[in-house]
Parts: structure tokens; sequence; C-alpha cells
């Protein structure tokens, strides 16, 4: 199963941050997500996520509950500037 899209931009959705990502908590997002620690991604908030961009990433934990627990590899991950992206690959049995 693969997956791509966006992560983090406009954080906390104010016009100071426009064009900007948060580039750190992408990628301990996707730490988290190739180690499986899905208890983790489940604790974030929706304070945690507006603040640093990753509101979108709601859509990307539908797609974790459907592969848990499963690890997943990512492919891609790119600092865009305003925009960071990534294509993450599960291997399911």
């Amino acid at each position: 199963m693969i997956a791509t899209g966006g992560l983090s931009h406009f954080p906390g959705l104010s016009l100071a941050r426009v064009g900007t990502s948060d580039v750190a908590f992408d990628r301990g997002l996707l730490g988290l997500i190739e180690t499986g620690d899905h208890e983790s991604l489940c604790a974030l908030t929706m304070k945690d996520l507006d603040e640093s961009g990753s509101h979108e990433f709601l859509n990307w934990m539908v797609l974790v509950g459907a592969v848990s627990p499963a690890r997943a590899r990512v492919r891609f991950f790119g600092e865009m500037g305003r925009i960071d992206l990534a294509a993450i690959e599960w291997a399911l049995p």
C-alpha cells in the first residue's frame, strides 16, 4: 500500500507564517510512522497539528488506522519550502 501527500504548510494558519512549513515536526511524524508508534500519533492533539500546519495529517491517520500495526518505509520526503511532501509504503501481509 502506498500513500502520498502534503504535510505541514501555513503553520498556525497565520499570515505571518504563510509560505513556511515545519520540517522538524514533519520528520517526527514520519519517524513515528516508520517505527509503527501509532499510540504517539494518536496522542497528537488538534492544537499540535494546527500549530505545526499539519492539520491535513488527519487524512494520513485514516490510512495509518487501516494498516496498523504495520510499519512504513518512507520512500520520499521533500522539503519544498512552503509545504513538505512525502511518499510512504507499507508492506502488508
